[in-house]
């Protein structure tokens, strides 16, 4: 007895490459829109850059809290080296930090 059998490798290999080729433009729609697209939000970056940026009353006023903290924090523990070391390692922090977040 012969069995006649039939290829479905065929026919099973036409959805796959057609889901294939869905899933791959529907994956690269993001980075394709993000490519051409323009910054919706550039009039209020530069709003936060003059109002939180370098030599904003912002930025003087948190330096200018951090320093009164630090003396505060000396005479009340007498741990000067403690207030002084919190003091400039809050100044290395945000001064690393201001570019990270887009304020440099």
């Amino acid at each position: 007895m012969q069995v006649k059998t039939t290829s479905s490798n065929k026919r099973q290999a036409l959805p796959l490459l057609t889901i294939a080729a869905v899933a791959a433009v529907v994956l690269s729609e993001p980075a394709l829109a993000t490519s051409t697209a323009t910054d919706l939000f550039a009039s209020g970056k530069d709003m936060v850059k003059k109002n939180a940026g370098d030599g904003s009353g912002v930025e003087v006023a948190m330096l200018g809290f951090s320093a009164i903290s630090a003396a505060v924090v000396g005479i009340t523990s007498r741990n000067w080296f403690g207030a002084v070391g919190g003091f400039v390692g809050g100044m290395m922090f945000w001064e690393l930090a201001k570019p990270l977040v887009g304020l440099a």
